[in-house]
């Protein structure tokens, strides 16, 4: 598994509600700034796109106010990597901004 994976797991082991709210915040705003980085469309599809579907699940149990954000994220980024990937072109999905969360590189 990779390290999101991983992270997000241990946010379900913990009973600490303020512990595990804590971290689910610090993950989303983790995402919020890695989106805005140079990826390419493999990185997102393979790493990226997973670690938000498991952070969704976390997130509709532990701060449901922020699923809405999470949700928003993930359909964005599989958006992006599903029009980088029918114009066939091996580069950046994130060529343009999209709704704040991207950033034109």
């Amino acid at each position: 598994k990779q390290w999101y994976q991983r992270r997000v797991a241990i946010t379900a082991g913990i009973t600490n509600k303020t512990k595990r709210r804590d971290i689910t915040e610090r993950l989303i705003l983790a995402y919020k700034a890695i989106l805005c980085c140079y990826m390419t469309t493999d990185t997102i599809e393979h790493y990226i796109v997973p670690g938000l579907q498991a952070l969704l699940t976390d997130t509709q149990d532990v701060v449901p106010e922020k699923q809405q954000t999470v949700d928003l994220m993930l359909r964005e980024v599989v958006s992006k990597t599903a029009m980088a990937n029918k114009d066939q072109r091996p580069s950046n999905a994130f060529g343009s901004k999209v709704s704040g969360f991207f950033k034109k590189k």
